[in-house]
């Protein structure tokens, strides 16, 4: 495992936190940062607010998960508790659903369908008798116990996810988003994103990037979404606090920070005095 404090100093940040008339803790984070010698730009969202979802997922993949892999037949519940499943309800960990593999843990960041690696299966569910928490249809993915026999969905899920990147980085994603559950009572750990360096994998690229805090936190029934003008984002790790399932996955590799052009801080400086100006001058009239 190489060290961070090798690959990463010095870092340079640019970040800009954008609290605008979303609904309550929605926000958009842009900047840069300093990674394996070059300069990144980045755009992280957190919120409920759908219109960043639509833009976020124009020109990108969406896995909906509305329907099901060959062979898979959806677990039917109405109820968020751990409960039995079938050997048809699982997700194969090292068979793909468009580009990425999705597992319960286990898989090897980059290469998530390594012969010798042993990754817990997911779970297809179906929300059944009007159950909300799927952000569309009824359809939804969570976790499997270790064992193979139980799908996590009141506590002690757990998500890995990602694209197979070993022998060609052209694989590796620039954005990826999902959603939450919109019944999740609780607050989950800021996903950790592995990303790709000329030197091997890297965990947790947020919190070593100085992007995020290392006690960042998710608030229930987000969506969450990473955009780089870079691609090297291989999988992504998400802890659920509760009601562990995900929806509406996005994904590209496009290059695009996709929520568009979010102006320097300087220019926010600017904004601010030439509105201060214009109440100043209206005050004077009146």
């Amino acid at each position: 495992m190489m060290l961070f404090s090798r690959l990463l100093p010095p870092l340079s940040f640019g970040a800009v936190m954008l609290m605008t008339a979303f609904p309550a803790h929605s926000a958009l984070q842009s900047g840069t940062v300093t990674f394996d010698n070059q300069t990144i730009h980045y755009q992280l969202f957190t919120g409920k607010d759908e219109s960043y979802f639509q833009s976020f997922a124009a020109g990108a993949i969406v896995t909906n998960f509305e329907t099901p892999p060959a062979g898979v037949t959806p677990f039917q519940t109405n109820s968020y508790t751990n409960q039995n499943v079938g050997a048809n309800n699982f997700v194969s960990p090292k068979s793909p659903i468009g580009d990425i593999y999705y597992s319960a843990g286990g898989q090897t960041p980059g290469d998530p369908a390594k012969a010798s690696s042993t990754p817990f299966n997911t779970v297809l569910v179906e929300l059944t008798g009007n159950t909300p928490g799927a952000h569309s249809g009824n359809l939804v993915l969570g976790p499997s116990d270790f064992e193979g026999t139980q799908v996590k969905l009141e506590s002690g899920g757990f998500f890995s996810f990602g694209v197979q990147t070993l022998g060609s980085s052209e694989k590796a994603l620039s954005r990826i988003g999902f959603w939450t559950n919109t019944q999740t009572t609780g607050e989950a750990t800021i996903p950790n994103i592995h990303v790709m360096s000329s030197t091997g994998d890297v965990d947790n690229f947020l919190v070593q990037a100085g992007i995020v805090s290392a006690n960042a936190k998710l608030p229930p029934g987000d969506f969450f979404a990473l955009a780089l003008d870079a691609s090297i984002i291989q999988e992504v790790e998400f802890v659920p606090a509760d009601h562990a399932t995900i929806d509406d996955v996005v994904y590209a590799r496009d290059k695009k920070v996709a929520f568009g052009v979010v102006p320097e801080p300087s220019s926010w400086l600017l904004l601010a005095s030439g509105l201060g100006g214009l109440l100043l001058i209206r005050r004077k009239r009146a």
